[in-house]
């Protein structure tokens, strides 16, 4: 059965094609790497980034070692988002299905990747 098929089925029973999206709604974590050498030669340990989506948005915590920091954002139609907060700090990533991936900078640390899952 062809997706236009299964769409307009879904039309035909009030179901919006939104709908047919794949959902993100849940807890996320992600666990980043770490390494050495930052720009200012401080090391730039894991973080753990707690996210929680509803629908397309995204609200995320991130714990290091100097403050919690908190970030809101919406989840584009390919699974992607990005956001900035203070201290230039950046927040990206991207949803594949079951699994996300995420990175996290600031001005001292250059970007830290992880893969991570779903929780309970």
């Amino acid at each position: 059965m062809n997706r236009a098929w299964i769409v307009s089925i879904g039309l035909a029973l009030g179901v919006s094609s939104v709908a047919l999206a794949t959902s993100y709604d849940g807890n996320w974590k992600v666990v980043t790497g770490s390494y050495g050498g930052g720009r200012l030669g401080n090391n730039c340990p894991a973080v753990t980034i707690a996210m929680t989506v509803q629908g397309n948005s995204l609200s995320a915590t991130i714990g290091t070692a100097i403050a919690t920091l908190h970030y809101r954002t919406s989840i584009a139609a390919d699974g992607s988002f990005a956001t900035q907060g203070g201290g230039g700090t950046k927040l990206s990533g991207k949803f594949h299905g079951d699994s996300v991936d995420a990175g996290f900078s600031s001005n001292q640390c250059q970007q830290r990747t992880g893969t991570g899952s779903r929780v309970p």
